[in-house]
């Protein structure tokens, strides 16, 4: 491997320049941060470059290094002295442009524009239009130029593809920092995600899905989407599809790549990512090894750093209702909102005034505030929005390799091992609120005007609510490891047959370490406080506390408390979960027959999987003794199940070259499966494709598919959150629905009911269900696909599909949940089993178990026209990718209406989704748009015209711009701009944050303008 032509005094110099650069970084600011990591490695690429490609012309190397040296100091140093990411990009601009005399060659430019590849859309591989199941493929040009780091990013953005999770919107969250793909946004443990055509340990603390987060974005040379049922090809978990990411291979040679981005409108959601890979022969070419190495860091970016965010809304009652059909909207949008009851300095009612001390005795000042208090926009108060992420903190260390060796002519050894290391941090709230804390008029912390004022009412305690700001945030350092290990045989058995046999074993570690988390009995210690009798200093009360090291707490004012009572009684929880993934294999190909219109292919086998999953708690999480775990931590589990599948698939080519019939395919699968938790299961699919005349092909499937139950949904342990609901029964809305009244009152809701919790967050209960059945879908495809020979340059495929899902695996949204309760015929529904009530009526606990509902559909048109021309001694190429949904639906109960959720049209399924680029290259230049339409959309389809204020979304569009520049075939630097015109996300609850608080808004770009750079070469 040849590294530098000119050999070791070029080495020693390049690497005397590049810790030349080091040392002015960090002689300017001893800071060492990522933006000056990014900084140091473009500008040693382009000195390589110029480098390199002065020894290939044989030119003055040190006079053309030192030339360029200068240029890019002189650049650095106003880059890092102003601090400005638009100097930065000068001074990137300017190496290009001092090396770019030196490396202006011919190349061939990696576009956003794919060949046709061979697919993997069935075991027997085909091409994506030749496929009777419509397949998408996603290049790795497109991953390159996109700017995001993560493939999950990257997947979302495709129409066919709902909101999963992803960098957007994956904070307050166990699996913070996870990726996961969710194909027609029918849940990602419906989506199946392979490696390599391989299945992946979970990487969820929650589901089966597979993190997309731990597979480095340049290492994947292509990612394919099957869409519609494919479980009888690969399985459980592919009811809506198959995403099978393909990582490089068969390399020969060395690459390495950097890349970066920084939002134009603040700091915050800086990324950067560096990769290298390589590969070469051996043993006289009969081996060969490719081996990958990945670093990738992307930065947090919070609600404050954007202007958009403008304080994050609520929706809630409107005071001003007067009732139904009024005129009058019954819920509005508080904005800029405020928690008057969670002030950081306390606050605390007197003769019927709130007060605080802020830093002395005052009146609570809120602007427009719910009718109860609850919730105010402006004013005092904790504001949620300073907390609420928009992007999350991740670095990510990935390495990967895989050998193949010929052990004779028709055995082969292949072994492949994956490796991912990832630390987050997810960055939440302050650790703790409380409602009501009662402080006895003894405390000293007490001051003298509040003490007094005390006095005058008799009032010989107080009765606290407080946001606890001075105890800090609460963080999850999370670190996850990932590993991967394929060994195995291919080999020929005969002419036209083959087989291959393989292990499998891959495990993920997950160890989450959550600071700041109360320790409720230390509090409780902590805030009893008197007088010490001999000097006068505040003290616990209870000598044993005290005895056990607790510091006096004062929670009257902001920023009050010591480090001292802090060390007391916050407590870092430890929680551990480890999934494993064992997987044998048998798997053959071949042709076994001749048939008059050309040969059967048939492709079938063996597998046999166990997985498992083992969960360790804190043990004070397990006493009910933290802070939100509301009594519950995850008991010690210690879970798995096992299957054996046999499948068979079969392709057989019909008719060929007949009237009106220039080909003929019929395809079959079969897959059956015996569980260890729920017993056999089947599954199958027929399709086929009809090609009338050359250039014109009908195509058709229909399926079954069969998912049982993964181990969560099964023996999940369960976890606890809150939320805020709002009670249906609750008096300003039990008339929003016919049936409500009469089963509020059924359900022993007073006359006038007045929900007694309205200020104070809920607790809701996650955890398995080991009654579960397995669910059932059928599916079924029909399209068309035109290929012309007239207009060679033309693809156009259209495909209508339909999704149906009897007895659903499905948690309910907690709210969703409530209303239909009692907004169905009677009780007798399977939501009001979810719900939990106190003596007082009021909501106690809402248990969100995953439970078998009545059905899922989704229904829609995909469409994808690909064109490509030359165009002014240049290459042009358009693609748009499509898709129109007719239906996206939820029926709890098949045998009432009333529980139908309708998704279809609003914000988190829009009706319309699509996707246009336009690629142009001439020479070494390439420049690429890409344009995304999202449709207008609701926030609520099914709300009425007086139930909530703002409801629409408009449509937007976002465009991508990318400039690339081959400076010879094997060096290219590329800039683009994300969100070219900075559009913002819609102003509405579930959409301000771009979903990162509630996921419904993921859809939308919640970062603003971003500029992209790269640059890459290839040895």
């Amino acid at each position: 491997m040849r590294l530098f032509v000119g050999g070791l005094k070029e080495t020693k110099r390049f690497i005397g320049v590049l810790i030349a650069h080091a040392d002015l970084v960090l002689s300017l600011d001893s800071k060492f941060t990522l933006s000056h990591a990014f900084r140091i490695v473009c500008h040693a690429l382009f000195l390589l470059l110029s480098m390199l490609n002065a020894q290939s012309r044989n030119i003055d190397k040190k006079n053309e290094l030192g030339v360029v040296h200068m240029k890019i100091k002189a650049n650095l140093t106003k880059t890092l002295y102003s601090g400005k990411k638009t100097v930065l990009f000068s001074a990137v601009i300017s190496a290009i442009s001092a090396s770019s005399f030196a490396l202006a060659e011919d190349g061939e430019n990696p576009s956003a524009m794919l060949d046709e590849v061979v697919v993997t859309g069935s075991r027997i591989a085909r091409s994506g239009f030749q496929t009777p199941t419509p397949t998408t493929v996603i290049g790795d040009d497109a991953i390159e130029i996109s700017g995001f780091n993560n493939i999950g990013d990257i997947a979302l953005r495709t129409p066919s593809f709902g909101i999963g999770l992803g960098s957007a919107n994956a904070n307050f969250s166990d699996d913070a920092g996870a990726s996961f793909v969710n194909l027609r946004g029918l849940g990602a443990d419906r989506t199946l995600v392979l490696v390599n055509g391989r299945r992946r340990v979970s990487g969820s603390t929650l589901s089966s899905a597979v993190d997309l987060s731990t597979i480095p974005a340049g290492m994947v040379e292509r990612i394919e989407v099957i869409t519609g049922g494919a479980s009888a090809v690969y399985g459980a978990d592919a009811v809506t599809g198959v995403m099978n990411v393909i990582l490089k291979d068969d390399f020969d040679g060395f690459e390495v790549s950097a890349n970066g981005g920084f939002g134009t409108e603040g700091s915050g959601g800086e990324t950067f990512a560096a990769n290298m890979f390589g590969g070469a022969e051996f043993a006289d070419d009969k081996g060969g090894i490719n081996f990958g190495l990945s670093y990738s860091k992307e930065e947090p970016l919070f609600g404050p750093q954007r202007d958009f965010t403008k304080g994050l809304s609520f929706v809630f009652a409107n005071g001003a209702n007067t009732g139904p059909n009024d005129g009058i909207p019954d819920n509005i949008h508080y904005h800029n909102s405020r928690l008057p009851g969670t002030h950081g300095a306390g606050t605390f009612v007197i003769d019927g005034n709130q007060y605080t001390v802020d830093p002395n005795l005052r009146l609570v000042q809120n602007d427009q505030t719910y009718p109860v208090g609850f919730i105010a926009s402006g004013g005092d108060g904790y504001d949620p929005a300073l907390y609420t992420p928009l992007r999350t903190e991740a670095e990510t260390v990935s390495a990967m390799t895989t050998v193949k060796y010929e052990l004779s002519d028709n055995v082969d050894l292949f072994v492949e091992a994956q490796f991912s290391m990832i630390d987050v941090v997810d960055a939440r709230n302050p650790s703790s609120f409380d409602n009501s804390m009662i402080i006895d008029r003894a405390n000293p912390f007490i001051p003298a005007d509040v003490a007094a004022l005390m006095d005058v009412n008799g009032l010989t305690e107080l009765n606290m609510q407080r946001g606890h700001n001075d105890h800090g945030l609460e963080i999850n350092n999370l670190d996850k490891k990932n590993f991967s290990f394929v060994g195995g045989f291919d080999g020929q058995i005969i002419d036209e047959w083959n087989w291959s046999a393989f292990f499998q074993y891959g495990q993920y570690d997950y160890n989450s370490q959550m600071e700041n988390t109360r320790i409720n009995s230390r509090f409780s210690e902590a805030i009893d406080v008197i007088s010490d009798p001999i000097t006068g200093d505040p003290i616990c009360s209870s000598a044993s506390a005290r005895a056990n090291g607790c510091e006096p707490l004062n929670v009257i004012g902001a920023d009050v408390a010591t480090q001292e009572a802090l060390d007391y009684i916050l407590h870092t929880r430890l929680r551990d979960v480890q999934n494993s993934q064992k997987v044998i294999g048998l798997q053959f190909d071949g042709s076994p027959l001749e048939l008059p219109a050309g040969p059967m292919q048939i492709a079938g086998g063996y597998e046999y999987r166990k997985e498992t999953i083992s969960i360790r708690d804190d043990g004070l999480a397990l006493s009910g003794d933290l802070f939100f775990t509301v009594g519950v931590g995850t008991p010690d589990t210690d879970s798995s199940f096992d299957v054996n599948e046999v499948f068979i698939e079969i392709l057989a080519p019909l008719v060929a070259d007949k009237k009106l019939i220039d080909e003929m395919n019929l395809e079959l699968a079969f897959r059956s499966s015996d569980y260890s938790t729920i017993g056999k299961t089947t599954a199958w699919k027929a399709g086929g494709d009809w090609s009338l005349i050359e250039g014109f092909r009908l195509r058709a499937t229909r399926s079954k598919s069969v998912r049982a139950p993964n181990l969560n949904e099964l023996f999940g342990a369960g976890s606890a959150s809150f939320q805020s609901l709002i009670d249906p029964c609750h008096i300003t809305n039990i008339n929003d629905n016919a049936n409500r009244a009469a089963n509020c009152l059924a359900d022993g809701a007073p006359v006038g009911y007045f929900d007694p919790s309205i200020a104070a967050s809920d607790p809701i209960f996650t955890g398995g269900n080991v009654d579960l059945d397995p669910e059932t879908s059928n599916s079924w495809t029909i399209g068309f696909v035109l290929t012309p020979a007239i207009l060679n340059s033309v693809s156009v495929s259209v495909d209508y599909w339909d999704i149906e899902i009897t007895d659903a695996i499905n948690t309910v949204d907690p709210q969703s949940a409530f209303e239909k309760c009692y907004d169905s015929e009677s009780l007798d529904n399977p939501f009001c089993s979810l719900i939990e009530r106190g003596p007082d009526f009021a909501i106690s606990r809402v248990n969100l178990s995953d439970i078998n509902i009545g059905k899922l559909t989704a229904k829609g048109v995909d469409i994808q026209v690909d064109y490509r021309t030359e165009m002014f001694d240049g290459d042009f190429s358009l693609s748009a990718l499509g898709t129109y949904l007719l239906e996206h639906e939820e029926l709890g109960d098949v045998n009432d209406p009333a529980t139908l959720i309708i998704r279809d049209g609003e914000v988190s399924h829009p009706a319309v989704r699509l996707n246009l680029t336009a690629a142009y290259k001439q020479g070494p230049w390439s420049i690429d748009l890409m344009t995304r339409y999202i449709g207008s959309a609701k926030a609520d389809v099914q709300a009425g015209p007086e139930e909530r204020d703002l409801n629409r979304a408009k449509a937007k569009i976002y465009n991508d711009l990318v400039i690339g520049y081959n400076f010879s075939e094997n060096y290219r630097a590329h800039i683009g701009v994300n969100n070219l015109f900075d559009v913002t996300p819609p102003n509405l609850a579930e959409t301000q944050f771009g979903g990162s608080f509630l996921s419904e808004g993921a859809l939308y770009d919640n970062i603003g303008r971003f500029i992209t750079m790269g640059v890459s070469a290839k040895f």
